[in-house]
């Protein structure tokens, strides 16, 4: 399932098209969260975010 969907261009009020998947839409959160400097992702220290889990484009693993 994908969307067509806009999103900010790096911190500006510009706006592209972009084709989003849930992973994809998750990182462009997470990359815009952290000011769009996407190497400070994987650094994330809120643990209370929703996509917290997801940031990194993987599912977390079940608990059984």
């Amino acid at each position: 399932m994908s969307v067509e969907h806009q999103i900010r261009k790096n911190g500006t009020n510009k706006l592209r098209e972009v084709v989003l998947t849930p992973s994809k839409a998750i990182r462009f959160n997470c990359i815009e969260c952290m000011g769009f400097q996407a190497k400070l992702v994987q650094d994330c220290s809120n643990p209370f975010c929703p996509l917290y889990p997801f940031r990194l484009g993987r599912a977390p693993r079940r608990q059984r």
